[in-house]
């Protein structure tokens, strides 16, 4: 039993530490399940028994918790005036009006949509008629999106990167000037999209390094917040997590602690969030991630 809770122990360790690494592409992939990887090794404590497999536990919970860990620290609190929500509402969704009626009920000042097809956009017409500002790009793929805000856009602005759209525009929220990108890169299903993912990722990166105003980047980004291929964004923005969790959204049909957090919003250094929560069940294989934030 000793060599076997050994080998188990170097494997999470070994694990742990190939997600640090991004290149070939799959290695990365190793590191988005951190906290599944905590609470196997919790599980295995009690068979902790002596000096080496102590040490390998001990090393593979600090190399996890040094990812997780910072997510339940800092952020701010306070009374939020205005709420962002960010939706994968799933091409293939049978229940769209559970998409609906939750943004219905949310309130948000600015939503933004993934996987948008016309179906979709018929059955939320009682909500766009509650949105003045709309961009809509439904698509019968799993590309579409929608950028919407209670106050008119401006400066709107529709990238097609490899045929992923990326949606730019100004708007104001809570009588603050607020710019707001979409984005929902492709998902790592091999070695050429994976760079093309960390190829839009870098892209972001480098317009949210040239953005003056305040903004936030809200997206499916197929990537965890500890990812390395994310850190483009970790230098100008921050997430939206920081203080609140990781705030798993996917799968759905996974218990929590499997899920892993690939919905993102990063917003800009001095943007002040106080709360940060997934939503409930959508029909979406993805659950909603709510932002609220004190402008």
């Amino acid at each position: 039993m000793r060599q076997v809770v050994r080998w188990l122990l170097a494997a999470g360790l070994l694990i742990s530490l190939l997600g640090f690494v991004s290149q070939p592409w799959w290695l990365e992939l190793f590191g988005h399940a951190r906290v599944s990887y905590l609470v196997f090794g919790l599980c295995l404590l009690p068979l902790v028994r002596e000096r080496v497999a102590a040490l390998l536990w001990i090393c593979a919970l600090v190399v996890n918790l040094a990812c997780v860990g910072p997510l339940y620290f800092g952020g701010s609190r306070g009374s939020a005036n205005a709420k962002l929500v960010l939706c994968n509402a799933l091409a293939a969704n049978r229940s769209p009006e559970r998409v609906r009626d939750f943004l219905l009920s949310e309130q948000a000042d600015v939503v933004v949509l993934l996987e948008v097809t016309p179906a979709l956009v018929e059955t939320l017409a009682p909500v766009l008629q509650q949105y003045p500002g709309q961009m809509l790009r439904p698509r019968l793929d799993n590309f579409g999106m929608a950028l919407l805000s209670r106050k008119p856009l401006q400066r709107e602005e529709l990238l097609e990167d490899e045929g992923m759209p990326f949606m730019l525009a100004d708007t104001e929220v809570a009588g603050h000037p607020l710019h707001l990108i979409g984005a929902h890169p492709v998902p790592p299903l091999g070695a050429k999209w994976a760079r093309l993912r960390n190829e839009q990722v870098v892209r972001l990166g480098a317009h949210l390094r040239e953005c003056s105003r305040p903004f936030a980047l809200l997206g499916d980004l197929n990537n965890t917040p500890w990812s390395p291929s994310l850190a483009p964004l970790r230098g100008p923005a921050v997430t939206a997590r920081a203080g609140f969790g990781v705030q798993s959204t996917w799968p759905t049909v996974f218990p929590a602690f499997l899920r892993i957090a690939i919905d993102q919003c990063f917003v800009s250094p001095g943007m002040r969030v106080v709360d940060c929560h997934a939503g409930p069940a959508v029909g979406s294989d993805h659950f909603p991630l709510v932002i609220g934030v004190a402008l």
